[in-house]
């Protein structure tokens, strides 16, 4: 796909480095907030990824 964590965190509205921490579960452990991602942060990924119909009601839905 070519997609660069830079790439992914500019659709996100964030860093670069916020996006590698929130990949990193051990870094992301010592914030405060349950989740990474956020649900929309989780539409717009579906988005980019191109996921499909199926694969994003299945992923959402978990």
């Amino acid at each position: 796909m070519g997609l660069k964590q830079e790439d992914v965190a500019k659709e996100l509205n964030i860093t670069q480095e916020a996006f590698s921490m929130r990949l990193n579960p051990k870094t992301y452990e010592k914030n405060k907030r349950a989740d990474p991602f956020k649900f929309g942060d989780l539409l717009i990924l579906c988005k980019i990824l191109e996921a499909t119909p199926e694969e994003k009601e299945r992923l959402l839905t978990l």
